[in-house]
């Protein structure tokens, strides 16, 4: 397994990217975006914590124990990084990420850290997502200059 910082797994430079470039095992790259808006917010060393947190911790397994509103059959998710995803074609593989239970990328302690997989991770961050989004449809509305209906 190799974490690069750079927009293409052959290059191996010291840019911090929009995205963490995964490694995979059996040779596949995964990208795990991180937008530009909010990179600096995350630590210098994040692909390090974040490497940390999913191979060393959590030896590459999901450790969603229902955090993200699934009931998981014996509690843990189980899902791995590199497994097929059920899906008809079996085209898609299972990419684990790293949470953060408070939503705050500049906490990185290890108690709010989460290894996650893409599904576990998007239903814990859906609320959070969809409150980010009202937030800025409201924002973008006020910068026009027209006022919001109290509906």
């Amino acid at each position: 397994m190799r974490e690069v910082r750079a927009g293409h797994p052959a290059t191996d430079d010291d840019r911090w990217p929009p995205a963490v470039v995964l490694h995979v095992p059996g040779g596949a790259w995964a990208l795990m975006p991180i937008r530009a808006s909010e990179k600096a917010r995350y630590p210098k060393d994040w692909p390090e914590i974040s490497l940390s947190i999913r191979r060393d911790r959590a030896k590459w397994y999901c450790e969603c124990n229902g955090e993200c509103g699934k009931t998981h059959v014996g509690g843990s998710c189980g899902q791995r990084q590199g497994w097929p995803i059920h899906w008809p074609d079996g085209s898609s593989r299972v990419v684990l990420t790293v949470a953060h239970l408070n939503h705050t990328p500049e906490d990185v302690a290890p108690a709010n850290l989460r290894a996650m997989c893409q599904g576990c991770h998007l239903r814990y961050d859906a609320r959070h997502h969809a409150e980010t989004a009202r937030a800025t449809r409201a924002a973008r509305v006020a910068a026009a200059g027209q006022l919001e209906l109290g509906v």
